[in-house]
């Protein structure tokens, strides 16, 4: 394109925000409003496109056209990646020849507006929790707010109190300690002129940021901050950040407004029994803190993790894929790929059930790996597992060997299809008969047929035992691994 001199395509980013309309609850559109159409009142769902485009693109497009002099001159191949560094670096210089503007479904421009206007976000963050006082700044933070917006009368209250504090302890403690201090100075210096003060700043902030201190209770005793585990400091941090949004939700529930609530890994330091607590917790919470404010809220929640934990707890709640999205990439491109029932169920719907009452963390660890091998016996997986081990370039990577029974390795189909990671299905290593032919000379072999009375369906594992347990060397193994491997590493 670019490289040889057409000039006629104008780079763009695009990004489409689909907003769905709940036809059950009373709301105003006011935010949303220049993006309908008549047409559109009875519609479930307002489309708003934002795009970067160029805007001067005789400047964009001499500044590419001198990159390119620039590489020729210097006989530099221009290949994609050198391509690709080049626009970054003039888009990085030049971004004002591009402009954010927004679009309805129509393709028409919407002026004078702000996504922010229409998304009120809120990012609640794993803490690093170096500070020993995490919990004190937390509660800390929502007792301010509550004395200054909503009992602003009982904060003028405290402060007249320890405005009174303030003098007891400054005449209490000069009368105690400091006319003394001052009459020996004024003895060794002998000057009147230099006394020593006190000056009591006991105040409303002071208060709450280093006098008042919160602790754990856990069975009636009474645990500091700096001696409880860092999970669970995590996950109560996290509960008093909800309620500090509860309590700064608007009063006015109906605001015209998508508001998000971002979680980033919230399973940090969290061992596997917590991290499955996560979403029942966060269920909890605004359960009951809604309970407490009689008010309709209005709020997702957006929460990334690397935990199969929390997404096994997420797909058992809620008893569905439903708003789980995936993310992988390759080449460094990125794809996102959506869990949505309609598109992981098997067609029957009893089957649809079993898939979630039985799908474990086990089988979700293909989420966090970069490629899939399903196999139907222990057999299968323990040659997998080992050949993987031995191979130079997979060994490195994260390739997941899962072992679902032949009779339901169909159901996983479109689970495995909606994930998008390269995944091979091996069929059963069907050699045991060829195998014992071809190898009747050998000593091993004789002595396994023999521990297993001539059984081949059982002469396997009983060879497989010798080689990874008793560690002897055994003729062989032919299997249809090899394809298999060639594919990964093909697509990863």
């Amino acid at each position: 394109m670019y490289d040889k001199g057409d000039f006629t395509s104008i780079p763009k980013l695009e990004f489409t925000i689909t907003i769905g309309l709940d036809k059950n609850k009373d709301d105003y559109l006011t935010n949303i409003v220049p993006f309908m159409s008549i047409g559109d009142v009875e519609a479930s769902e307002v489309i708003i496109v934002a795009r970067y485009e160029l805007v001067e693109a005789t400047d964009f497009f001499s500044q590419v056209k001198s990159f390119f002099s620039k590489e020729a001159a210097e006989n530099i191949n221009v290949d994609n990646q050198v391509l690709i560094s080049g626009l970054k670096e003039i888009i990085r210089d030049n971004s004002s020849l591009f402009q954010l503007r927004y679009y309805n479904h129509k393709g028409q421009v919407i002026n004078d507006f702000q996504l922010n206007q229409l998304i009120r976000h809120v990012a609640i963050s794993s803490k690093n929790l170096e500070s020993v006082d995490e919990l004190s700044k937390a509660f800390g933070k929502i007792a301010r707010y509550r004395y200054e917006e909503k009992f602003p009368e009982d904060r003028l209250k405290l402060e007249e109190e320890l405005t009174r504090i303030n003098q007891v302890l400054m005449t209490d403690v000069y009368s105690v300690n400091t006319k003394t201090i001052n009459v020996l100075l004024d003895k060794i210096l002998k000057d009147e002129r230099l006394q020593v003060g006190i000056l009591a700043d006991i105040s409303f902030k002071n208060l709450l940021d280093s006098f008042i201190k919160y602790v754990y209770v856990e069975g009636g005793n009474l645990i500091p901050e700096n001696q409880f585990g860092l999970g669970y400091i995590n996950l109560i941090t996290i509960v008093v950040e909800l309620i500090e949004y509860m309590e700064k939700y608007p009063s006015n529930t109906f605001n015209s407004k998508i508001n998000l609530i971002s979680m980033e890994e919230p399973e940090t330091h969290m061992h596997p029994q917590m991290q499955e607590m996560i979403i029942n917790v966060l269920n909890e919470t605004f359960n009951r803190l809604l309970e407490k404010n009689d008010r309709y809220l209005n709020t997702q929640i957006l929460i990334s993790t690397h935990s199969k934990a929390l997404v096994h707890s997420k797909i058992r709640i809620g008893d569905s894929f439903n708003t789980i999205n995936f993310f992988s990439g390759k080449s460094g491109a990125g794809r996102v790929n959506v869990l949505r029932d309609e598109v992981v169920r098997p067609e029957a719907l009893q089957h649809f059930k079993y898939l979630k009452r039985n799908i474990n963390q086990g089988i979700l660890d293909v989420l966090f790996s970069d490629a899939v091998i399903v196999v139907g016996k222990s057999t299968e997986a323990k040659l997998a597992t080992y050949y993987l081990s031995e191979d130079e370039k997979l060994r490195h990577r994260s390739v997941k060997v899962l072992q679902i029974g032949k009779a339901y390795v169909g159901l996983y189909d479109n689970f495995f299809k909606a994930i998008g990671l390269p995944t091979v299905v091996l069929s059963t290593i069907d050699f045991q008969e060829k195998y014992i032919n071809e190898n009747r000379s050998n000593r091993l072999v004789s002595e396994v047929l023999e521990e297993v009375n001539g059984d081949a369906s059982e002469f396997v594992d009983a060879l497989l035992f010798k080689f990874f347990v008793e560690e002897e060397d055994i003729p062989e193994i032919p299997c249809d691994l090899g394809a298999a491997f060639e594919y990964i590493k093909n697509e990863i």
